[in-house]
């Protein structure tokens, strides 16, 4: 079996266990309030929107951005599809931010994992752990403002980071 095959099983065995899971983990409620300003801002389309910036900055080669870009378009299609296609409410909870699209998949965790891709691939090791950070504080927004299930998390960053590997492997751009 080779590396790709077993990280993939991996990740459909860990979204498995998050969907058996989710009920459990909601009981669970994450947040700290000096963290909520930071999670509220990141969970929005402003951060989000910085963060996409942030990214394409650290990204250097042209080649590269093309492919970040690329991968975000196609990340957030096929997110929206998929919430149209299963409309999974969102969690009835008290929300720290109010979305009204359906919970499943996280387009932010999507997003996050194709940022957080990227910049591991860079070889500037400070920017390569700003880059990474900052997609894991983004891609738990949604868990963390009681809109997504961790069900949804993860399955956002799972296609996210085969997006994100499909396009550098294949060399789509």
């Amino acid at each position: 079996m080779n590396k790709v095959t077993r990280n993939t099983l991996i990740g459909i065995i860990i979204l498995i266990v998050s969907f058996l899971l989710d009920s459990i983990l909601l009981s669970f409620n994450p947040q700290i309030i000096s963290l909520n300003p930071l999670f509220m801002f990141l969970g929005g389309k402003i951060g989000l929107g910085i963060f996409v910036i942030l990214i394409t900055l650290f990204l250097t080669q042209k080649k590269k951005i093309i492919s970040f870009w690329f991968s975000v378009t196609i990340g957030v299609v096929i997110s929206y599809a998929l919430k149209f296609l299963i409309q999974r409410p969102r969690p009835d909870l008290f929300p720290l931010i109010v979305k009204t699209s359906a919970s499943f998949p996280s387009t932010h965790a999507t997003i996050a994992a194709i940022g957080g891709f990227f910049s591991w691939k860079l070889k500037n090791q400070y920017m390569k752990w700003i880059g990474v950070v900052l997609s894991f504080l983004v891609a738990l927004t949604g868990y963390y403002n009681s809109v997504h299930y961790a069900s949804d998390v993860v399955a956002g960053v799972l296609i996210g980071l085969l997006i994100s590997w499909y396009v550098i492997k294949k060399k789509i751009i």
